[in-house]
């Protein structure tokens, strides 16, 4: 159970994330851009922080300037007619919460229900280890309705939307991608991923990985697909360019495992080690 601290929005917090467009083929651009609580101030008589995106966020997550506010472990978020208030994130673990939330490109709000799942501990690249809450976005008006959500005290979501719930996504996905790398406070630098804060992983997602296109069937599947030839090795690969752990068995994969969502799928040859590519999406 993630353990509420006495504060989390600080000046000087920043969240640090690649911003992905996918091109097709398992190619894709790549930008590294931030978010910062740059300052605090008065709002309708309530003290909110001030957050700067170096960029607006696809799909309405984030737009370039934000207000947040914090009270007994409960962040708010200021509508863009800095009238009202929404309540997006509830590190004091409920069982289940209303969040309301609000498409600033859209003028609409989205009414979901928060429902936490289990809670755990990962292990970060660098061989330390978070407190994870596992929770799900009940209608979030996304293809990825009642995914799996990470949430962590002071950082917010760590997959996906980071600090705010990744809602409506669906209206994208899977061309563009985000994904936090590190979360900078006062006191220290969380690296989240295998890759830098700021190094560029477009050479691991290009380097002689997407040769020649080949289809895997049945695509989209939610369990095990068969491979058209005779394959020896096979790496998975997420949006993020993150590996999968997955092995053939009999000419076949099994997805079963995996988080629903899209996919690269790297095969190697075994009489000419010759290496094929093929998008794959797990439903």
């Amino acid at each position: 159970m993630i353990k509420v601290n006495a504060q989390h929005l600080e000046i000087g917090n920043k969240w640090i994330y690649d911003h992905r467009y996918h091109l097709g083929s398992g190619h894709y651009t790549e930008k590294i851009d931030s978010i910062e609580i740059v300052s605090d101030t008065i709002i309708n008589n309530l003290n909110y922080f001030k957050l700067i995106a170096s960029e607006d966020s696809p799909c309405g997550i984030f737009v370039e300037e934000e207000y947040l506010r914090e009270e007994d472990g409960q962040i708010f978020r200021l509508s863009g007619d800095k009238l009202s208030e929404n309540l997006m994130l509830d590190f004091n673990i409920p069982n289940s919460y209303n969040l309301n939330y609000e498409i600033a490109w859209q003028n609409d709000i989205i009414e979901t229900i928060v429902e936490n799942d289990s809670s755990g501990t990962e292990v970060l690249p660098d061989g330390s280890s978070i407190l994870v809450n596992y929770q799900r976005i009940i209608n979030n008006s996304s293809f990825d309705d009642a995914t799996v959500y990470k949430l962590v005290d002071k950082i917010g979501y760590i997959q996906y939307g980071f600090l705010f719930p990744n809602i409506g996504t669906g209206l994208c996905d899977p061309e563009e991608s985000q994904n936090l790398r590190c979360f900078i406070s006062q006191n220290d630098t969380i690296h989240l991923t295998e890759f830098d804060c700021y190094e560029s992983s477009i050479k691991v997602a290009t380097k002689d990985l997407f040769t020649k296109e080949i289809n895997i069937n049945p695509n989209p599947s939610s369990g095990i697909v068969y491979l058209p030839g005779d394959f020896d090795a096979a790496i998975v690969y997420d949006v993020t360019g993150k590996k999968m752990n997955i092995d053939i068995e009999n000419s076949t994969i099994d997805f079963s495992a995996l988080e629903n969502g899209f996919y690269i799928v790297q095969l190697r040859k075994k009489k000419d080690r010759t290496v094929y590519t093929s998008k794959f999406i797990k439903i």
